[in-house]
């Protein structure tokens, strides 16, 4: 194969915008597939089990609003993960970086989502 037509550096193959692109998409798409399966486990259980109408009626909060919101954190530290890169904080005495960083952001992501739908829900 010609050298010529090969790019000079490997980085170049793809640029950069396009792989943002394609990992938001990727990340949308896992998300709207795991959101339509868990609903439609959710719907076959109804469907074969009374007992699980009943259960969902009294704490939709909890049978519905926390598996979307553990999606949504997610989704949210993805897309911010892949839109400004690595996710790196620091507060008073503590560091996180590596791992450690998107880890405790979708905790707490998750977290207050999750005393949202704790007060708002009735």
């Amino acid at each position: 194969m010609d050298k010529n037509c090969l790019p000079e550096k490997e980085s170049e193959l793809y640029p950069r915008s396009f792989i943002i692109k394609l990992c938001l998409f990727s990340i949308v798409v896992l998300g709207v597939i795991f959101t339509c399966s868990f609903f439609g486990v959710l719907v076959y259980s109804f469907c074969t089990d009374n007992q699980w109408v009943d259960i969902s009626k009294e704490h939709a909060s909890a049978v519905v609003g926390l598996p979307i919101a553990a999606v949504a954190a997610f989704m949210l530290v993805s897309v911010l993960q892949v839109t400004t890169g690595k996710v790196e904080f620091e507060g008073i005495g503590f560091k996180f970086r590596g791992a450690s960083g998107p880890i405790v952001l979708w905790i707490a992501c998750f977290i207050a989502m999750v005393i949202s739908i704790k007060l708002l829900w009735k």
